[in-house]
């Protein structure tokens, strides 16, 4: 039996809710990874990782920069 495989095509991600300004866009952007909470109003993570592009791209778009991917900051 062989180990698994590790996916570089999967980065981790986070969310850094403070300053969310609740624009749903990682929702619509990337919902196999980011959720809505109706009870508290604010996005959720689905799942602890996601597709490296699609997350990058989400954490840039993010207004307040409230997704924290690992290893990766803005540069701006």
């Amino acid at each position: 039996m062989t180990a698994p495989k590790h996916n570089e095509d999967q980065v981790e991600v986070d969310l850094d809710l403070e300053h969310c300004s609740r624009c749903q866009g990682c929702v619509e952007m990337c919902p196999e990874v980011f959720g809505w909470d109706d009870t508290m109003d604010l996005p959720v993570l689905l799942a602890p990782t996601g597709p490296r592009e699609e997350v990058l791209q989400v954490a840039a778009f993010c207004p307040k920069d409230c997704i924290r991917v690992a290893g990766w900051k803005r540069d701006w």
